[in-house]
């Protein structure tokens, strides 16, 4: 019996002990909620572990010498801290608060840090060498080391695609690819810039002005400043919420923190904090801001409902934190969410649609249109070309999971009675007669004469083909055409010398380029009365919209630029360098690139309308000055005037697979809605060339008035 009992008594006592180890662990997991925020102390050479949910520090770790910039992986697994006079990085493994790792960075002073979402790469900025050490996360060494103008704030957008690194004393952002690790773009921002963050929808960049106290706003797409707030006196630190709607400065100067709101980029809130606020960062939860005070050793607790301080928390030493330094709960990953808009759900065929994500804690996107097609892309453009309802399907995936979203595009077909019961007529003006000849496109007739202003140039019609809109060069002003009795029924006073003019898809407003004003009017085709005029560039020529509406492409003779108008605020938003002179421009169909026509370098600049950068020019005819596609996108129609001639461009590859000759000075130039004819006029000649899109030959040559320009889309069915 006594060997009997021995057993049981060592198997309760070892049960006893594991419920023992049971609860110790599970307590020990009840008290580590977190979220935690790591603060560097300075003269201590350690980093404080703060858990945002008591308030308390619950660890210090001793790292580097002088540590700096933090950056938390967005697991939450580990915590990277760049160690100024160390020269050196320290890794901190969040499950034990011990030092694993140190990485050297080549005798440089390490400050700012970021870490890319998926957590294989970080981006130190050395503020001595004025380079960024690029650390593979996997083996700690570092992979490049790509020069750049910044020396303190560093920030990676939420796809991981780009880190943006502030240059104080050049007063410029760089913009590294980190595909390439190479810079591909410098933003000119405010005086003396040191922190920077990104929106969680990637598509903002905050950059702290220290010299001139202010915020600059930049557009994540054309690297432009589209906003500067101004904000407390010498802004360091800058974090957004995790819902976009707020931006957070902490300002050294005055010991404030300023509370911005990004839908109106108005300072809503000036918080009083302490002395020298320095770094700031917003927990995951949006709940609470925590703000380092370099002067007097604490660190800020902010509640984000009120804006009131409701703790300060003493550190070790002075603390001049930069950086993301607050992480998620370990164990609690952050998963991706789905999101996305359109702007549009419906229409005809074809229709452009453009997508835009919303998704937070993304790093790669997976697009389904429903019709077979895919994309990669964060915000694609796509072309339905057949009725039906689509399904669209947005996967979003980070490193730690994936999510879908769901959304219905419905394409119509347009009646085949429109076709049948309209006929495509051609509006091109006569820049000597003063008039405009209508022909109809189907007999190839000139059915009327239309007199308007003087010296008419450029020409669109409205979608639903009952108006027609010219530009009258010498007197100022737009012609307004009824297509139905072909009069004349109203007259607008625009710039100086207006050339080109561009009508939006759903025909409620006119662009028009005044190229002696270096402006572009904007008429609202309800009233026909100018309601906002525009400053582009020099001598501002065509003009162009895309097919979705949202933006205008103005082309700058003079300034051998493209200016880039939102046309919801009709602001400009990009500038782009094209060719020598350009004068023509034209949209594809897709709306995913702006083919530009340039005189004197003799060729097409092709711009991506996502990233409104020039991605190839192609060689064509002497002085190519007007474009016009094919209804689905796969040729382009150039008129080289001084070499009298057209050059047809495959877009798929944009090579010129022929060459046509015409009369003398052909200029403007249109195709018919079902993509059969190409019309050009030919302003010496006093003709228009009719050629056939299927073989590319001139099959007609129509007289009509004097010095026919015709720059525009002239073609369109005319109201019955």
């Amino acid at each position: 019996m006594k060997i009997n009992k021995k057993p049981y008594s060592i198997v309760l006592a070892s049960t006893t002990l594991i419920l023992f180890l049971i609860l110790i662990s599970s307590t020990a997991l009840a008290s580590s909620t977190g979220p935690y925020a790591y603060i560097a102390n300075q003269i201590n050479n350690s980093v404080s572990v703060i858990d945002t949910s008591t308030n308390t520090i619950t660890a210090t770790v001793p790292v580097g010498d002088f540590p700096n910039g933090i950056a938390v992986t967005t697991d939450g697994k580990k915590v990277y801290v760049a160690n100024t006079y160390g020269k050196n990085i320290s890794v901190i493994d969040t499950t034990t608060n011990k030092v694993t790792a140190m990485t050297n960075v080549g005798g440089a002073s390490p400050n700012g840090i970021a870490v890319t979402p998926d957590g294989t790469k970080v981006y130190v900025i050395n503020y001595e060498f004025k380079t960024v050490s690029v650390i593979n996360t996997a083996n700690n060494t570092i992979v490049a080391t790509v020069p750049v103008e910044g020396n303190y704030g560093i920030a990676v957008n939420p796809a991981g695609t780009r880190v943006y690194v502030t240059n104080t004393l050049g007063g410029i952002v760089s913009v590294i690819n980190t595909a390439t690790d190479t810079v591909a773009a410098t933003v000119p921002v405010g005086f003396y810039p040191w922190g920077v963050a990104v929106s969680p929808d990637g598509t903002k960049v905050y950059a702290t002005n220290s010299g001139n106290n202010m915020v600059s706003l930049i557009n994540n797409t054309t690297n432009k400043v589209t906003a500067t707030v101004t904000v407390g006196n010498y802004p360091i630190g800058v974090t957004v919420s995790p819902d976009g709607k707020n931006v957070y400065t902490a300002n050294c100067g005055d010991g404030t923190v300023s509370v911005i709101d990004t839908t109106t980029n108005k300072v809503t809130a000036t918080i009083n904090i302490g002395s020298q606020p320095w770094g700031v960062a917003v927990t995951p939860d949006g709940k609470k801001v925590y703000v380092t005070n370099a002067a007097n050793n604490i660190t800020s607790v902010i509640d984000t409902a009120n804006n009131t301080v409701v703790a300060t928390l003493p550190l070790e030493s002075v603390s001049y934190t930069t950086g993301q330094f607050i992480g998620p709960t370990f164990g609690q990953p952050v998963l991706p969410v789905a999101n996305f808009s359109s702007n549009v759900t419906n229409g005809f065929a074809p229709l452009s649609v453009r997508f835009n994500d919303s998704s937070k804690n993304v790093i790669s996107w997976s697009w389904n249109f429903g019709d077979g097609s895919n994309s990669t892309e964060q915000n694609p453009i796509h072309t339905y070309s057949a009725m039906g309802n689509y399904t669209v399907n947005l996967t979003a995936t980070n490193g730690n999971g994936i999510d879908s979203k769901l959304a219905t595009i419905t394409v119509s077909e347009k009646s085949v009675l429109l076709v049948v019961d309209r006929v495509p007529f051609a509006y091109i003006p006569n820049f000597a007669s003063n008039t405009v000849s209508v022909i109809d496109t189907a007999t190839n007739k000139v059915t009327s004469t239309v007199h308007v202003g003087v010296g008419p140039v450029g020409v669109t019609v409205t979608p639903d083909g009952k108006t027609v809109y010219v530009t009258n060069q010498w007197d100022g002003t737009v012609s307004v055409i009824d297509t139905a009795t072909n009069l004349v029924t109203g007259t607008v006073k625009v710039g100086p010398y207006p050339f080109g003019i561009s009508i939006t898809p759903d025909g409620k407003k006119v662009y028009v380029a005044n190229y002696w004003s270096n402006t572009v009017s904007v008429i609202d085709t309800a009233t026909n009365n100018v309601t906002k005029t525009v400053n582009v560039g020099l001598n501002p020529r065509g003009i162009a919209v895309t097919p979705d509406g949202t933006t205008v492409y103005a082309v700058n003779y003079w300034s051998d630029t493209v200016s880039v108008i939102d046309a919801a605020t009709n602001n400009v938003t990009a500038t782009v360098n094209v060719g020598i002179y350009p004068v023509g421009v034209a949209v594809t169909p897709d709306g995913k690139k702006v083919y530009v026509a340039n005189t004197n370098s003799n060729d097409i600049s092709v711009i991506d309308t996502t990233t409104n950068i020039v991605t190839e020019t192609i060689s064509v005819g002497k002085s190519p000055w007007e474009i016009a596609f094919t209804p689905g996108g796969t040729k382009a129609y150039i008129t080289n005037t001084n070499s009298k001639n057209v050059s047809v461009i495959a877009t798929a590859t944009n090579n010129v697979i022929d060459t046509i000759n015409l009369g003398a000075s052909p200029y403007g130039i249109a195709v018919t809605p079902d993509g059969k004819k190409v019309y050009v006029a030919n302003q010496l000649s006093n003709n228009i060339s009719v050629i056939d899109a299927a073989t590319n030959n001139v099959t007609a040559t129509l007289p009509i008035g004097y010095n026919p320009i015709g720059f525009g889309q002239f073609i369109s069915y005319a109201s019955t």
